[in-house]
């Protein structure tokens, strides 16, 4: 339960580290995306393009 507890509170506290540096009217960086094949692909080309960006943590 401690441990549950403490990825809560980093979670949140990483999260509004993020979005404090966005305020409202601002553009949305534009982050670069590897696929599975090495293909790096820039967020904004997939605009008006149905998109599931599933991300999980490799060691």
């Amino acid at each position: 339960m401690k441990r549950l507890v403490t990825v809560f509170l980093t979670l949140l506290l990483f999260s509004t580290v993020v979005q404090a540096d966005l305020n409202e009217g601002d553009l949305v960086p534009d982050p670069t995306l590897k696929t599975e094949d090495g293909k790096e692909v820039k967020l904004h080309e997939l605009l008006d393009k149905i998109t599931v960006i599933h991300l999980w943590k490799c060691q």
